[in-house]
């Protein structure tokens, strides 16, 4: 809780006992005031600090400009995606403002399983990819990662050509989901994390269509795989498929036809009995979306290997959220012709 000592606290502000609310990690009990103080213009040391306790029991010490304001911190509250949180220890976020190379992983580790918005979320969380409970805590976080293969490499490396892997460890052990935790995790060269990457099948389960600036078409699987073949950029790339950008370097790019696929498959899907893809348009909204949890629900218990069970169901999924956005646009066309 850092140095300092106790002293009486005679602040009818800032008295001890008094309950303050935070404004992200709920409320905190003023226990006592410190002898770590600031010298004023006039030169009298002024006393600002108080030891304050949340209702998990942590303690923290706080400028009374920071409890008036609600700024104060719970070290063990969730900050990053409602998971990782700093914890009680030396190990820092920031050092004079920029973020440590601990943090820099961390963060990238949770937001990757745990963040739907993140661009690498389906590659991980969405296939079930965690990081171990205990290692939600920072300090256990970075406290594990001195224990990693070839840990002072990476901690040394200026040209960032070293990254945190848990593949192969996890194929080793035969563990599926895989995980981020103590016995699962090393630090590779990124030109071995980027082999390994591109043995893999994408784990969407989608086929891509790529068609060049010369109109060649070409069909594939592996969008990372595709970009280093093609010299392109695999986030642009997943950025045309999702209609965020018209091109990239000259090339459009697409999902294949969805309702094609299921057709040639005779996809059905099952609501009260089994109804073909033209069944799909006479449901409501809500019936949609209740055909579109259990999809997911079933995309989740589907083993990571399971190539042509995912495919299925991630085009069943794409499929009732294609149908759901038509059905919800004309639902608002409708009410704007009512209107006018």
């Amino acid at each position: 809780m850092g140095e300092y000592n106790l002293i009486e606290n005679t602040s009818k502000v800032y008295f001890n006992g008094g309950i303050w609310e935070s404004n992200k990690c709920g409320k905190f009990e003023i226990i006592a005031k410190t002898d770590r103080n600031r010298v004023d213009k006039r030169g009298y040391k002024e006393y600002t600090h108080y030891l304050c306790k949340f209702e998990d029991g942590t303690i923290v010490e706080a400028k009374k400009s920071e409890i008036k304001i609600g700024k104060v911190r719970n070290p063990n509250c969730p900050s990053i995606c409602n998971i990782g949180y700093l914890g009680i220890g030396m190990w820092k976020f920031y050092i004079n403002q920029k973020a440590t190379k601990e943090y820099s992983i961390f963060a990238g580790i949770i937001n990757r399983c745990y963040n739907p918005k993140s661009t690498s979320y389906q590659e991980y969380g969405a296939i079930g990819i965690t990081l171990d409970n205990e290692l939600h805590n920072f300090q256990n976080f970075c406290n594990a990662i001195l224990q990693f293969s070839n840990y002072d490499k990476w901690k040394n490396d200026k040209n960032n050509i070293w990254e945190i892997d848990k593949d192969e460890l996890c194929e080793e052990l035969n563990i599926h989901p895989k995980i981020y935790s103590k016995n699962t995790c090393q630090f590779i060269l990124q030109k071995d994390n980027l082999a390994e990457r591109n043995k893999r099948v994408s784990t969407t389960g989608y086929t891509y269509i790529g068609i060049s600036p010369d109109q060649i078409e070409y069909e594939f699987t592996n969008i990372r795989e595709f970009a280093r073949e093609h010299n392109l950029d695999d986030t642009h790339i997943g950025n045309c498929i999702k209609g965020k950008a018209k091109q990239h370097k000259g090339w459009e790019f697409k999902t294949k036809n969805l309702f094609e696929i299921a057709l040639r498959n005779r996809y059905r899907f099952l609501f009260n009995e089994l109804i073909s893809i033209e069944g799909l348009w006479d449901l409501s909204i809500i019936d949609l979306d209740s055909i579109y949890k259990t999809l997911n629900s079933e995309l989740k218990q589907v083993e990571e290997k399971s190539l042509k069970i995912k495919k299925e169901l991630n085009t069943k999924i794409e499929i009732v959220k294609y149908i759901t956005k038509v059905k919800l646009k004309e639902n608002i066309n409708k009410r704007s012709w009512k209107v006018s």
